[in-house]
């Protein structure tokens, strides 16, 4: 009879583990299972495949915990969705984290998006690797021709495979 170690959830190669991962959401993979010990830690930080979605229903506390916790580079998606009722949160998301860094952003959901917020992301994204881009522009008022440019530069990204744009149609007609 053998007395060897049985192999534990410690033992599970990395890429079994981010597999795992990629099932939990954000704050469960950032905040409960890199609290576990110093490997799982260590993986958590490393794990490039992050997914963030802040909604009207995010706190600001909750914003400013994922942001200070998250690596902008390991972030694969992100959705930022504003309300009318709560203070703007993708501009509260941006105030500290450049968009730029995320290096390995594949997919972004923008709504109800106000004017320079548009064009601080999209400024920053023209020559990223976005596969799909969902844009709802606020309609408070319309786009000026800078921001109409700066999405016409977006939507020509050869990466980008998935366009949905909730805009005015003669301004859609005028980027497509």
């Amino acid at each position: 009879m053998s007395l060897e170690p049985l192999p534990t959830f410690l033992t599970l190669p990395v890429e079994l583990i981010d597999r795992i991962l990629d099932l939990l959401d954000t704050e469960s993979i950032l905040f409960s299972f890199s609290a576990v010990c110093k490997r799982f830690h260590a993986i958590a930080y490393n794990y490039s495949r992050l997914t963030i979605n802040f909604t009207d229903t995010s706190s600001k506390a909750d914003i400013q915990r994922i942001r200070r916790a998250m690596r902008p580079e390991n972030v694969i998606a992100l959705t930022l969705k504003n309300s009318s009722r709560q203070s703007n949160i993708i501009r509260h998301f941006l105030s500290s984290v450049y968009i730029y860094q995320s290096t390995q952003l594949r997919s972004l959901t923008l709504c109800n998006i106000e004017e320079y917020d548009l064009q601080t992301i999209i400024k920053s994204l023209t020559t990223s690797k976005l596969a799909s881009l969902s844009l709802s522009v606020s309609k408070a008022k319309p786009l000026s021709t800078h921001s109409i440019d700066l999405l016409s530069a977006m939507v020509a990204i050869s990466s980008l495979r998935r366009l949905i744009l909730d805009i005015d149609r003669r301004i859609s007609d005028h980027i497509l």
